[in-house]
């Protein structure tokens, strides 16, 4: 689903500005934002998703620690290194027809992590054709990620504790694997064992 959505008496609305596509991941709702001449404006949960969604759990609380996001002009580069996801509800600066911003929105999942996906590596860093089958735990979470035999896919993780996590997760030749965010790293399904160091090399990314 895409779209405009800021409201009918929002000009920028009238004048085709903004826009905004959606990805449905396991009930949690991943959204991507591009804003372009127009002017600064802010973004809220309740401007993202007027209208509840029943199969998503955080929808219903307009909470700024429900959903973060991050401007793909802010991944790391030669001259950026730092990546630091934005709180919701966030201000876009102004825009011109030469100038744009383009977010990604991720949920904060109930147990406090924050899976967002490829986001320094794509502008779309969710999809279901990447990720499937995110199953939430209390203190956890396990997503699974396609790719063809051989690539890497480059996985960002913000932790309850805020920080972030970077873990390259190689594609086996099944073609599938499973990410855990209890050790921070990925598995074939063809043997759902983690080896010893990637083990002690995910705790140290959480420490």
């Amino acid at each position: 689903e895409s779209g405009l959505f800021l409201d009918e008496d929002d000009n920028l609305l009238k004048r085709n500005e903004v826009w905004s596509t959606f990805v449905n991941l396991s009930g949690y709702v991943y959204t991507f934002l591009l804003s372009a001449d127009s002017p600064s404006f802010k973004v809220s949960v309740k401007d993202l998703y007027p209208q509840p969604h029943s199969s998503h759990p955080l929808l219903e609380n307009d909470n700024k620690n429900n959903y973060i996001a991050w401007d793909l002009d802010q991944t790391p580069s030669s001259t950026n290194t730092h990546f630091k996801p934005l709180e919701v509800p966030f201000i876009v600066p102004q825009t011109n027809r030469t100038i744009f911003h383009v977010y990604g929105i991720a949920p904060v999942l109930p147990n406090g992590f924050a899976f967002l996906g490829e986001a320094e590596t794509k502008w779309t860093a969710v999809s279901q054709q990447r990720f499937s089958q995110l199953v939430v735990f209390d203190d956890k979470f396990e997503i699974s990620v396609t790719g063809m035999p051989g690539e890497n896919v480059h996985i960002v993780v913000r932790t309850p504790k805020q920080n972030i996590v970077r873990v390259v997760c190689p594609i086996p030749a099944s073609g599938s694997a499973k990410f855990r965010s209890d050790v921070m790293a990925c598995n074939s399904y063809d043997n759902e064992k983690m080896t010893v160091s990637q083990t002690l090399n995910a705790l140290k990314e959480t420490m």
